[in-house]
């Protein structure tokens, strides 16, 4: 197996001529379309017809939200990938968290450089094309790291340390729209709620909020979440992110029986200082559709929390937003 590592960077391809994984120059015979969205997903939460919002104020439905692929890594190797998650997912939370981080990572990976090639090959005003598309080549260099390690998905890799910090919680199921929720962000954060499944990855930190948060997020793991906190869990390690004032290397190395990937260390103050005005402003954003606005957040410098109580315990709620 040749451990070259397939770089579309370095000459710009992003065409739908190219399998958006390994490279491979797509004709008649192996040519496939990957779901970005797994169609197992889209058929659990009745996703098929309904619509996503791309940067352009686009609206595309999940159906097709799609990337091009040859045969062998879409029926093989992505395949692959997606059983393992369905599977886990269909056994329950305590089966899905104890999945393979690399999995995890490999799936959510694959979801968000999905999203990101498709918005390339959208223009950002359909009205004035010389505006250009959505997201720029330019702008994409940024990702150069994230596509080289999805590719994991199809050769034996090796990461010493992982690159990213990922969490998984479960929340309340409700049979309905309000079961699927997903965020996205330049900022190489990615959040997604499957039922009573729920997961906010950081997937470039060098793992330092999983380093450093680790035993904060545990007590939130060990009770069923209202969709309500797991939001505000996911504005915490949004904001925490964009605080990060230093920028994780990697170092990737072929050659041997795996591709190795070094996380460099990161020292100092990695983090810039937390602001609770700045953090209100992003909790905000995400609690705006359960008809929180600012002024309910943010007073005297204080956050309103549904978190914790007075007591520093965890505060359990029910699916409809009792406090048990």
């Amino acid at each position: 197996m040749s451990l070259n590592i397939y770089d579309p960077f370095i000459c710009m391809t992003f065409s739908y001529d190219n399998c958006f994984l390994c490279g491979l120059e797509l004709d008649d015979m192996n040519r496939t379309d990957e779901h970005v969205f797994p169609k197992w997903l889209q058929q659990e939460f009745d996703l098929w017809d309904k619509k996503m919002i791309l940067l352009n104020r686009t609206e595309i439905p999940y159906r097709q939200l799609t990337i091009p692929c040859c045969s062998d890594c879409n029926n093989n190797h992505l395949a692959s990938l997606e059983r393992k998650v369905k599977n886990a997912y269909i056994e329950g939370y305590l089966e899905f968290q104890n999945l393979d981080e690399t999995t995890i990572f490999q799936w959510i990976g694959k979801i968000y450089y999905g999203i990101i090639f498709r918005e390339l090959n959208l223009l950002f005003d359909r009205k004035d094309r010389d505006q250009g598309t959505i997201v720029t080549p330019e702008m994409l260099e940024i990702f150069q790291n994230l596509h080289a390690f999805i590719q994991s998905i199809r050769m034996p890799f090796k990461f010493e340390n992982t690159p990213w910090s990922i969490f998984v919680f479960q929340t309340h199921r409700y049979y309905d729209e309000r079961d699927f929720d997903y965020h996205d962000n330049f900022g190489m954060v990615f959040c997604i709620r499957l039922g009573h499944i729920a997961i906010i990855a950081i997937l470039e930190d060098g793992g330092t909020q999983k380093e450093m948060f680790s035993d904060f997020f545990k007590e939130f793991q060990e009770v069923i979440l209202h969709p309500i906190q797991y939001d505000e869990l996911r504005a915490m390690a949004v904001y925490k992110n964009l605080l990060m004032r230093k920028v994780p290397k990697f170092m990737i190395i072929t050659g041997g029986q795996n591709v190795l990937v070094l996380t460099m260390p990161l020292t100092g103050d990695i983090y810039e200082e937390w602001d609770q005005k700045e953090y209100a402003e992003i909790l905000e954003r995400f609690w705006y559709v359960y008809g929180f606005s600012f002024e309910d957040i943010y007073r005297n410098n204080l956050v309103f929390s549904m978190l914790k109580n007075e007591d520093d315990t965890v505060i359990v709620l029910d699916k409809n937003g009792n406090m048990l």
